[in-house]
C-alpha cells in the first residue's frame, strides 16, 4: 500500500513539474500526451489501491481499468488538441508564428478567436500567411464535422 500511494504522489508531483514547464515553455502535444499518461497511471493506481482495502478480485481491476482506457481514449477523440494548445499559447504569448502554422487548418479559427480576444491582430495575418484554406460549404455534400468545427 505504501509503494501504491508513493507512486501516485509521485504522479502528482510530476504533474505539478509539468505544469511549471507548460507556464515557461508553453503547451506542447507531448506534454498533453504526458498530462493525459499521468492521470490515467494515478487514478489506475488510486483502483488498484482501493481494489487492495476492499478485497475486490482482480477482475473488478482489469474491468475498471479497460474502461478507464477506452473512456479515456474516447474523450480524446472529441477534443481538437491543436486548437487547445493554440488558444493556451497564444493567451500566455509562448509561441510564434512558425509554430502556429504547423498546426495546420484545424487550429486556424482558435488562433483567430484567441488572437481577438488578446488584442493580437498579427496572429490573423499569420493564419492566412500559413496557408490554410477556407472550407467552404455550399451543400450537404460539403458538409462534414471537421469542416464546420474549423470553418473559419
Amino acid at each position: 500500500m505504501l509503494w501504491l500511494l508513493q507512486n501516485t504522489v509521485l504522479c502528482f508531483s510530476a504533474g505539478l513539474r509539468l505544469d511549471l514547464y507548460i507556464e515557461a515553455y508553453g503547451l506542447t502535444y507531448l506534454r498533453i500526451r504526458a498530462l493525459i499518461w499521468m492521470g490515467v497511471v494515478a487514478i489506475g493506481l488510486s483502483l488498484t489501491a482501493w481494489q487492495i482495502l476492499k478485497a475486490y478480485s482482480n477482475r473488478w481491476l482489469v474491468l475498471r481499468c479497460a474502461t478507464l482506457a477506452v473512456g479515456v481514449l474516447y474523450i480524446c477523440c472529441f477534443v481538437n488538441f491543436a486548437a487547445l494548445i493554440a488558444t493556451v499559447n497564444i493567451v500566455n504569448n509562448k509561441t510564434n508564428a512558425n509554430y502556429l502554422c504547423d498546426f495546420g487548418p484545424t487550429a486556424a479559427r482558435a488562433i483567430q478567436d484567441a488572437a481577438k480576444a488578446t488584442g493580437q491582430p498579427d496572429y490573423i495575418w499569420n493564419t492566412r500567411a500559413c496557408g490554410f484554406q477556407q472550407h467552404n460549404i455550399d451543400g450537404w455534400r460539403d458538409w462534414g464535422v471537421r469542416k464546420w468545427r474549423t470553418h473559419v
